[in-house]
């Protein structure tokens, strides 16, 4: 045992004499943002992601209050900020167009230079909000304008939705690619391969037209 001890003390030497561990770069708080309508229970914060002066915070837990409909509990929120005179300013507080109860939208971000993808893991609705199918999940891309807001472009969900398989648990985009996570799906294709919540990821390119 101390042998193996005196190992690792050794390695962790060596890596301080090459610069494996640059002691003069460090990180140092700048900043604390919370939601500008703060909520019990919002979960906000559970996941981030930034690119450049602009950065994502997601709330999943948060109620929605759509205009001219009841409270959906735990729809779900994404808050926006950029960077602005040393500081991080909340410019924006995206939710989706069709809020559903416990669906969970901003359970996973990706963000990279102007896009930001948004991934639903509870959501009912198909891509274009009909046909429910409980937890079945999505995703939803927003691009950044030239207003310096984020616009919503599509909603993306699997071609062969199942019940409860979670799409949207996690997402990852670069370039012109999106990865979106399953982790509850049990096919491999539609009705066939059944694994009980085996899980799935699914790719989507962007066509050269943009969308």
């Amino acid at each position: 045992m101390f042998q193996k001890a005196n190992r690792i003390y050794l390695i962790s030497f060596l890596l301080l004499l090459s610069g494996g561990l640059c002691l003069g770069q460090v990180f140092t708080e700048i900043d604390k943002v919370v939601a500008s309508d703060r909520e019990a229970s919002a979960w906000f914060g559970y996941d981030v992601s930034i690119s450049g002066d602009y950065a994502a915070v997601g709330a999943h837990n948060k109620d929605v209050y759509p205009p001219l409909n009841s409270k959906r509990t735990n729809a779900g929120a994404v808050y926006v900020y950029q960077f602005r005179n040393s500081q991080w300013v909340q410019i924006q507080i995206l939710s989706a167009p069709t809020p559903l109860f416990e669906a969970n939208f901003g359970f996973s971000l990706a963000m990279k230079d102007s896009t930001l993808v948004i991934g639903v893991r509870s959501d009912g609705l198909d891509s274009i909000n009909t046909n429910y199918l409980s937890y079945a999940g999505s995703a939803y891309v927003y691009k950044l304008g030239n207003n310096g807001l984020f616009s919503l472009t599509q909603k993306i969900t699997a071609k062969n939705r199942s019940y409860k398989a979670h799409f949207g648990y996690s997402v990852a985009f670069s370039d012109s690619t999106i990865v979106v996570g399953a982790p509850g799906e049990s096919y491999v294709n539609q009705g066939a391969g059944y694994l009980d919540k085996a899980g799935a990821a699914y790719i989507f390119r962007q066509n050269t037209n943009g969308r």
